[in-house]
């Protein structure tokens, strides 16, 4: 799974193939163990071929993964 991530003034814009629209998107601020990985917490937009998800003023470090909730 792809994630796509557009930088805009102010925002951020994270999004991927719709095909996965029943995962959750999960951050962290630092990668490697132990990485804390929780639900991102902003609202999801579905799209009819993409699922996103738009982050206002990100002014720390973030990482992002998509996981499957099956």
């Amino acid at each position: 799974l792809r994630l796509s991530a557009a930088l805009g003034a102010d925002k951020v814009v994270i999004s991927w193939p719709k095909t996965t629209a029943d995962a959750l998107l999960e951050q962290t601020s630092a990668l490697g163990p132990p990485a804390g990985w929780s639900i991102a917490p902003d609202a999801v937009l579905v799209e009819p071929d993409r699922v996103s998800v738009t982050r206002t003023n990100p002014l720390a470090n973030a990482f992002f993964r998509v996981r499957g909730v099956w």
